[in-house]
């Protein structure tokens, strides 16, 4: 049971017991409960297929979620679900997206000096005023020393700094759902965010009842609302509130610190921590590095255009989605089975008792699991180097029998299905974005080395790289200007 949460590399087990015991298995996690994992391609398409409709989200997990962002498209299920997301998806069109590219490059391109001056903690402030400029058009200033309510509960969020006890709390929870109602430090710190973004949401609701307003504003809330002005839809006053308020956590979801499989929120990935384990990957692989920076310079004299970052820059693309497949901020996606349902699988599976079927039955209330680490690291899958670093697969056509696998670019990152990740193009955006102007302007070094060994901080906010065998996210880099 211990294994299953503080395993460094859970995939590599997961595969391990799936070529010992099936494609499908059973896992012990306590209490004389299991996990049905599922590790047949076949089986988990079916199971995103239906996630948010027969599979829900656990109880424990409802609860945890509802306790920060209340009733949204990330705590609902089944039509409730439909309707909420159908509200947000005109702000996440490619698009809409074009208007706040600018602030991903305003902010990378302030992040060199600040974190010079200020260390690590100038990542918050830069975080945040990103956040608030591109999620919903609001200046916090937090990087020219202006204190707010949601700087000092972001500020705070810095300090939740415990993997052990914040996965003890999510293993326990998942076989007694009743331990969220227990006080803790965190909670109060998300009631607190909750109740200032719905402050928030609220003045800015008020300000968008002048067209001009909305007409000016480019971020993705005051995308959100031209979308609801273009298209006639006539929100109740209620709805109108609901939907700013996660279209603001949204964006948080993908730009600060908030992960707890929340899959079709946005792409779930802290503003740096992406950008973190791409740089300790090109720190380790400096030809790759050199190739990367050699695209860049060759591609433009300046910040690369929208069209150049979606199609125009092949290797940064093969870097970027190379660490989504390697360094996936979720290890699984565990839903509970909402009515008895039968997967199909893609190959027969022999069961214990020595029966030999092309499907499997999983009654209701079975929790089933889609292992992102392993679809997404797996020999079979990916080829004999499925562990190693290397993005010109995402140059070759990826021959291996990766096909088999859908989600974005048979990666399951983002999720797929209902749920997949609504702001994967914002994410995508962003990580390249940042990467762009890093490697075009500073060379990275490891240290110690390109063999210095890489250890996992996995806390309650996101897996981030660290030296291994130290605690905390310490992870020292030699930058230096790019001498042109």
């Amino acid at each position: 049971m211990r294994e299953k949460f503080f395993e460094n590399d859970f995939g590599l087990r997961l595969e391990k017991w799936a070529n010992e015991y099936g494609s499908v298995y059973k896992l012990p996690i306590g209490l004389g409960r299991s996990h049905v994992i599922l590790c047949d391609p076949k089986a988990i398409t079916h199971f995103h297929a239906k996630d948010g409709f027969t599979y829900l989200r656990h109880p424990f997990l409802k609860a945890v979620l509802e306790m920060f962002l209340g009733h949204s498209m990330v705590t609902t299920d089944k039509d409730d679900h439909k309707r909420l997301r159908r509200m947000v998806v005109p702000a996440f069109t490619s698009t809409s997206l074009r208007s706040v590219l600018n602030v991903f490059y305003d902010c990378t391109h302030k992040a060199p000096l600040l974190l010079i001056s200020r260390g690590d903690s100038a990542k918050t402030l830069i975080r945040l005023d990103c956040i608030g400029i591109a999620g919903f058009g609001h200046d916090f200033k937090a990087l020219e020393g202006h204190k707010s309510a949601v700087t000092e509960a972001f500020e705070a969020f810095e300090t939740l700094n415990d993997p052990e006890s914040f996965h003890l709390f999510m293993l326990i929870g998942n076989l007694i759902p009743q331990i969220v109602n227990i006080p803790m430090k965190s909670g109060r710190l998300f009631k607190k965010l909750k109740t200032t973004l719905s402050e928030i949401a609220e003045n800015l609701l008020q300000e968008s009842r002048s067209e001009n307003h909305v007409q000016e504003n480019k971020s993705i809330l005051g995308l959100l609302l031209k979308g609801q002005s273009d298209t006639n839809i006539n929100f109740s006053r209620s709805d109108r509130i609901l939907c700013a308020i996660f279209s603001i956590i949204l964006t948080l979801g993908f730009l600060v610190t908030l992960s707890v499989s929340s899959n079709d929120s946005v792409s779930l990935y802290d503003h740096l921590s992406m950008e973190q384990w791409a740089l300790v990957e090109l720190s380790r692989n400096q030809a790759v590095q050199n190739r990367l920076r050699k695209e860049l310079n060759q591609s433009s004299t300046g910040d690369p255009t929208w069209d150049q970052l979606m199609s125009g820059l092949p290797y940064l693309d093969a870097v970027v989605h190379e660490t989504l497949r390697f360094y996936p901020p979720l290890d699984e996606i565990a839903r509970e089975a909402g009515e008895d349902d039968i997967i199909p699988l893609s190959r027969p599976l022999e069961l214990a008792s020595g029966e030999t079927v092309n499907a499997i039955s999983v009654p209701k209330g079975t929790i089933v699991v889609s292992p992102i680490t392993f679809t997404n690291l797996c020999e079979e899958f990916w080829g004999p180097d499925s562990r190693k670093f290397i993005p010109e697969r995402w140059l070759d056509g990826n021959p291996c029998r990766c096909q088999d696998l859908l989600g974005h670019r048979h990666l399951y990152t983002f999720s797929d299905g209902p749920r997949m990740c609504l702001g994967r193009v914002f994410a995508l955006t962003e990580i390249k974005a940042v990467l762009s102007v890093l490697i075009r302007n500073f060379t990275f070094e490891l240290l110690n080395g390109p063999e210095t060994k890489i250890g996992v901080h996995r806390s309650s906010i996101m897996p981030r790289p660290k030296l291994a065998g130290e605690i905390g996210t310490h992870l020292p880099m030699r930058v230096r200007p790019v001498v042109r």
